[in-house]
């Protein structure tokens, strides 16, 4: 019997391992992902303030109230280019997430890990299943919870830059009328 208990230990220490690795696997593509996306965002967000700045300058210097209008309009058409960028590269980063949440791969484990275990233990086995299942389910979920929180975030911080260039543009097309 104390052979047996040795033999469950150490087939529990071995999944527990497994589930460790894949457990840190998932954490160092998820941040991968996540700093990759930020990458991307940064530069198109840097190209879209230098090519802002510059056509502010040049508006700046503009007397032809019909040409002043023309940049004015294309402005806000690279602001909205610019909102639907950043909006696209942030579902991405959604879909690429939600992908590694594989439901098949997670339960095609846990029935493999049911197959090893003997017929004397079920019991044990059920209960530790249950933890088992319980804290994956708790982690995938903390795990979505974070990353809708950071998207939700991060949306509205395209949102308000937005609001801002385009209330900015406003503002100079004011006042050239005036």
């Amino acid at each position: 019997m104390e052979a047996l208990c040795v033999q469950i230990f150490v087939a529990g220490l071995g999944q527990l391992a497994q589930r460790t690795a894949e457990v840190e696997s998932f954490s160092t593509g998820s941040h991968e992902a996540v700093a990759d996306n930020q990458r991307k965002a940064a530069q198109i967000t840097a190209d879209f303030e230098n090519f802002r700045r510059q056509k502010i300058v040049e508006m700046q210097q503009i007397t032809d109230a019909d040409l002043l209008e023309a940049h004015i309009t294309s402005c806000h058409e690279q602001a909205e280019q610019f909102s639907e960028n950043l909006t696209s590269l942030e579902l991405q980063l959604v879909d690429q997430l939600e992908l590694l949440v594989d439901k098949d791969t997670v339960t095609n484990a846990v029935s493999a890990s049911h197959d090893t275990h003997l017929q004397k233990i079920d019991d044990r086995e059920d209960e530790l299943l249950a933890r088992v299942n319980s804290w994956m389910s708790s982690l995938l979920k903390s795990i979505h919870n974070d990353e809708v929180k950071r998207n939700r975030k991060r949306i509205s911080e395209i949102q308000n830059y937005i609001s801002f260039v385009k209330d900015e543009l406003e503002d100079m097309a004011s006042s050239e009328d005036n």
